[in-house]
């Protein structure tokens, strides 16, 4: 019992009331393929990330706080392209695994020794360099605004800091990708 004569929500009992209650994780077996086993994780995790996306919506759906719906509505769309991302990945996998392709993979590499174009290269390391000082910026601008409504606006710019991180770890991919 809470303090105030209530009982106390367990977690499971929480997640069981917004939707979002365990999807079990696959069974991971040794003897399958380390494909078969990446694509069954793949494919649990978009379908939990289905469950977190309709238990999103009806917590965005149902928020009185216009600053909760505006974070809710953030992660719902970070949601829905992770999930499309994911799928995506699973049917690139599902694809190896069954000789075929489908437009809904992801793009197949270069052939080795292509040459990058050198603008492009640079053009790509001019973002690069630009992500990483915007995600600096933006981090100081959260530590000065601290107190502004409530903390909204230092959540916001966090956040696309972290944005911009992710950012600069995927063009440094393309890089590494291009220099090739």
């Amino acid at each position: 019992m809470a303090r105030n004569g209530r009982p106390v929500a367990t977690k499971a009992r929480q997640r069981r009331r917004f939707g979002l209650a365990a999807a079990p994780w696959p069974e991971l077996r040794a003897d399958n393929a380390p494909v078969e086993r990446l694509l069954a994780a793949f494919e649990a995790q978009a379908a939990t990330v289905a469950e977190a996306l309709a238990a999103d919506r009806h917590l965005a759906e149902a928020a009185s706080d216009p600053a909760a719906r505006l974070v809710l509505q953030l992660v719902l769309e970070d949601e829905a392209r992770d999930q499309r991302l994911l799928e995506r990945m699973a049917a690139g996998l599902r694809g190896a695994l069954e000789w075929a392709t489908s437009p809904r993979t992801l793009p197949a590499p270069p052939a080795p020794g292509e040459p990058a174009a050198a603008e492009w290269l640079a053009a790509t390391r001019a973002r690069l360099e630009a992500q990483q000082v915007g995600a600096r910026r933006l981090r100081q601008l959260a530590r000065q605004q601290r107190q502004l409504d409530d903390g909204l606006f230092a959540l916001l710019l966090e956040a696309m800091a972290l944005e911009s991180q992710k950012h600069a770890r995927m063009l440094r991919f393309l890089v590494r990708r291009l220099e090739r």
